[in-house]
């Protein structure tokens, strides 16, 4: 049945925590509300902009020899996740960037960032709350950053990371997983 106004709803992130991510290969939920993996890591705010995913299809077409289009072949699916991380403080966003080995200390301790490594892969995941009490999340078991924005230090802008992670397949081949369950 189509024309439901109650299935149109908008992705708000969850109070206590909407992103989080873990190295790769922890164990990732496998569905909207179970308790997350102790490994997975609370990055705090992000920017209003909230999360964008984005999906690149390319093909080729085969054709025969009169010249009709016989065939169409996938060649890349690529997943991408953007989103902008405003806690520039959180120890934990600092590692995601820079590398668990990269990042030492504390804020209270002293903190040091040392960038530099290869980029690691992680686990993500985005928890949302839709309308109706809908638990949503968008689960990405392995994804690396494969870009980061320019930082911008200025008095009138909270100074982020704004990150582009590209989707990995996972050992059963998905690059990513989406779960819904109206809470109780």
């Amino acid at each position: 049945m189509s024309g439901i106004a109650t299935n149109v709803t908008a992705g708000k992130p969850r109070t206590n925590g909407a992103v989080f991510a873990a190295p790769a290969g922890s164990t990732v939920p496998t569905d909207a509300v179970s308790a997350l993996d102790t490994a997975f890591k609370d990055l705090g705010y992000l920017s209003e902009d909230g999360v964008t995913r984005g999906r690149s299809l390319s093909s080729s077409n085969i054709k025969e020899w009169g010249g009709k289009v016989v065939l169409i072949t996938e060649e890349e699916d690529i997943t991408t996740i953007k989103f902008k991380m405003i806690e520039y403080l959180n120890v934990e966003v600092q590692k995601v960037v820079n590398g668990d080995t990269n990042v030492t200390g504390t804020l209270e301790e002293g903190l040091a960032i040392t960038p530099g490594d290869e980029m690691s892969e992680r686990a993500y995941v985005f928890w949302q709350r839709m309308r109706g009490g809908v638990s949503y999340r968008l689960v990405v078991p392995r994804a690396k950053i494969t870009e980061i924005g320019d930082v911008v230090y200025k008095s009138n802008e909270a100074v982020a990371y704004d990150v582009t992670i590209t989707a990995m397949a996972d050992e059963a081949g998905k690059p990513y997983y989406e779960y819904g369950k109206k809470e109780a």
